[in-house]
């Protein structure tokens, strides 16, 4: 984990406390949400993955649908 201008950043394979991390090495949005602490998923593209740890939205601030949501149980 490093520490980037106040934000968390992870690579695919490194454990990582629960929450939703979004994809910041690539064009398209992609969020993983951790219920749990897990290792962060590979990009399957021969590309190393790197995540960043998002804030909590609040329940009614939350838009469904629009984004592309993966829930990883351990």
């Amino acid at each position: 984990m490093d520490q980037v201008d106040d934000e968390f950043v992870f690579s695919a394979g490194q454990p990582a406390p629960p929450g939703t991390y979004i994809r910041i090495d690539i064009w398209v949005e992609r969020r993983i949400v951790l219920d749990e602490e897990a290792i962060l998923p590979a990009s399957c593209d021969g590309r190393v993955a790197v995540y960043r740890l998002v804030p909590a939205l609040p329940e009614w601030l939350s838009i469904q649908g629009t984004r592309t949501e993966i829930a990883l149980v351990a």
